[in-house]
């Protein structure tokens, strides 16, 4: 039997509004991680959530995960990232 097995790779900006615009390429195996000073402020809207799921950020007083998106499936989506104040829109594409 064989087995499938992808190293995990990620994608990562140094700020989320240095995305804004751009078109993400990801393989099933990408986190695409969104380092944020307000972790837990940054929701999004993902135009076809079968592509990506968003996973919020969240601080519970000992580490702090940033929020990032997570490929479902093959295809692409466009994700707009919010923080009440600053909007980020970008497409990702993911393959197999």
């Amino acid at each position: 039997m064989a087995v499938d097995v992808r190293s995990p790779e990620l994608k990562s900006w140094r700020c989320a509004t240095t995305a804004d615009g751009t078109t993400v390429e990801a393989t099933m195996a990408t986190t695409i991680v969104f380092p944020v000073d307000d972790v837990t402020a940054w929701s999004a809207t993902i135009a076809d959530p079968s592509v990506v799921g968003f996973t919020a950020g969240k601080d519970d007083g000992s580490v702090v995960f940033n929020p990032g998106l997570t490929p479902m499936k093959a295809g692409s989506t466009t994700v707009t990232l919010t923080d009440g104040t600053t909007t980020v829109t970008i497409t990702v594409t993911v393959t197999d």
